[in-house]
């Protein structure tokens, strides 16, 4: 009789009863399955609207009531879109922008969302502004998305709203305004959208917009948890935990952090994990805890503070360890582990332990350092594992160490020096070595040693003077050498010294001129010379200065214009010495 009916009012015109009548002979109700009528009723109610166009293609998708095909739900909606039906345009670009029953297709989602947007649909307004937003499916452009944005929120759309306060409150695509902001965000709580709800409330607990004030962040926090948003859950748990804005309520803040968890919040998680491990607001559950960090490493492999809470835990509860948890922990909690229980070495990725990992773990095992040999380390980590137990030096590529390294660790480990490569020691780290340990003076290369280093090693120990090759301390600059040690002057042969380099030396040490070959010295040197030390005027040979070294001279010491030869000057002479020093002039004429 009912089938009577329907079939009555599907001839008269109605949709639903079309669709009722398609159900029904698809094996609804016990009826007997008649595909062909199933066909007949969808194809007359596909004809009929493009609402039921959507609605039998859900199905299709779905698999409600019908089949799941999603080949011929897409085929239903992509009919239906293509007649100009602004709804099916907006649903096949949902679909094809989430991948949802069809393969994710970015680029053509846009095309059909904004298919939809140009004809008003306010849910396509807004999808179409996150795509613009995120740069899905086209090139990021905030101006554009707020544009999608605005338009979609004139129609009252939460959703979009909510998304054009964001931009407006960073200033994306727009003048930063955090108080529209707010009043966007109201708008959208208030019609009922739990994600401008907790914005809300982060604004008021951060006075972003709005005044400081806990107590209505807490009351926007809690209509957002009314609808199941885990992010408030997570934001209000914090205030009943500390009693912010709110009375406080340790165990309301647990089970706050619960519901995040279960809806997947790596944090949460571990909170409720600490909860149930130390017994806080419930009764202590060790595999508890132990599946809320379990779970949420497997919700994310990289989420170190899930690691380190379930590292500590089975640590401390041998009974809970799992050979699979090694893979969970860091150097230190490997070496924890296999001080205790060294047959698992083989289970570990040894490659997480360090220097110093290895030396306490050789401390309380010696046996597992013979897994070093062939194990790849950084530099720093052998030096730190040398410098503790230098006998595994034998496990070690020493062709990796750089000069810095030998350096560190031959401070402390001078007996290591017989496996260095002496070639990659330098200067400075021979002054280290031999300022702490001279009798390895014979290994090193003293060719090497001028300069800083060897001014600093002899400021320490001296007695080494006797390896130093003079020549190459000559040859490599001397000037600070001499300074800091004049009584090896007779080392040098002072002729083979520039005027320059001579004139630094008496400059810092005057007594040194003795030595001086003063021939080598120039105008320029002698110039640099007498401002400082006059009384050297008496050992410079004035006849052999030529007339661009008298400029020199003169420029900077016009007090002995009476020793000048002026038929030396040139007229280039003496145009720059004229230039400086006018009063000149009369002994040109």
């Amino acid at each position: 009789m009912a089938e009577k009916w329907l079939i009555v009012a599907a001839e008269g015109g109605s949709i639903s009863a079309m669709i009722d009548l398609a159900k029904l002979n698809n094996g609804a109700e016990g009826h007997a399955v008649n595909l062909s009528e199933v066909h007949k009723w969808f194809e007359k109610a596909i004809e009929r609207s493009s609402d039921a166009a959507i609605e039998i293609s859900n199905m299709c998708f779905e698999g409600r009531e019908v089949p799941k095909d999603a080949d011929k739900g897409l085929a239903i909606l992509q009919k239906a879109a293509e007649s100009g039906a602004v709804r099916a345009q907006y649903i096949l670009g949902w679909r094809l922008a989430n991948g949802s029953g069809v393969q994710r297709d970015e680029e053509q989602a846009v095309v059909w969302l904004r298919k939809a947007a140009d004809g008003g649909d306010p849910g396509a307004q807004n999808h179409l502004g996150t795509m613009y937003q995120h740069a899905h499916g086209v090139k990021r452009d905030y101006a554009e998305a707020v544009r999608w944005y605005e338009a979609s929120a004139k129609s009252g759309d939460a959703m979009a709203l909510s998304n054009l306060a964001f931009m407006v409150s960073h200033g994306f695509g727009c003048a930063q305004d955090q108080k529209k902001a707010v009043e966007l965000w109201k708008k959208s709580s208030d019609a009922g959208y739990a994600q401008a709800q907790f914005n809300l409330g982060v604004m008021y607990e951060k006075g972003n917009g709005v005044p400081h004030d806990l107590e209505q962040a807490a009351l926007h926090y809690q209509s957002a948890v009314a609808k199941g948003h885990r992010d408030a859950m997570k934001n209000l748990a914090l205030l009943y935990k500390h009693g912010l804005g709110v009375e406080r309520n340790p165990k309301r803040s647990f089970e706050l952090y619960r519901e995040a968890a279960e809806k997947g919040d790596l944090y949460a998680k571990c909170i409720t994990g600490i909860n149930y491990e130390y017994g806080i607001e419930c009764d202590v559950n060790l595999e508890i805890a132990l599946e809320q960090y379990e779970s949420a490493i497997e919700l994310d492999h990289e989420y170190q503070f899930a690691k380190r809470c379930l590292a500590k835990l089975v640590l401390k509860n041998p009974e809970l360890f799992r050979v699979a948890h090694l893979h969970e922990m860091n150097g230190n909690e490997i070496t924890q582990v296999l001080c205790r229980i060294p047959d698992l070495v083989d289970s570990c990725d040894l490659r997480k332990l360090s220097g110093y990992n290895w030396a306490d773990l050789i401390e309380v095992r010696p046996v597992l350092g013979k897994y070093l040999n062939g194990h790849v380390m950084s530099n720093s980590d052998w030096i730190a594992l040398l410098r503790r137990y230098p006998e595994c030096i034998d496990y070690c590529d020493l062709n990796m160490l750089e000069d810095a390294d030998w350096r560190s660790l031959l401070a402390l480990r001078p007996e290591l020096i017989r496996h260095c490569d002496m070639t990659k020691i330098s200067a400075q780290t021979w002054a280290v070595i031999l300022s702490e340990y001279p009798e390895f003076s014979e290994n090193c290369d003293w060719e090497m040693m001028y300069g800083q280093p060897l001014i600093e090693l002899l400021q320490k120990r001296l007695e080494l003077n006797v390896y130093v090759k003079w020549d190459k301390v000559a040859a490599n600059g001397c000037v600070e050498f001499l300074s800091a040690f004049p009584q090896y002057s007779d080392k040098f042969d002072w002729s083979q010294f520039s005027g320059f380099e001579t004139v630094e030396i008496l400059i810092k040490n005057p007594a040194l001129s003795n030595y001086v070959q003063w021939d080598v010295l120039s105008g320029i040197d002698w110039a640099d010379l007498l401002k400082v030390y006059p009384q050297f005027a008496e050992k410079c040979n004035w006849k052999k200065l030529y007339g661009f070294e008298w400029v020199y001279i003169l420029k900077e010491c016009p007090e002995y214009s009476n020793r000048c030869e002026w038929r030396k000057l040139t007229a280039n002479d003496w145009e720059k010495l004229l230039a400086v020093r006018p009063e000149f002039g009369v002994a040109r004429k």
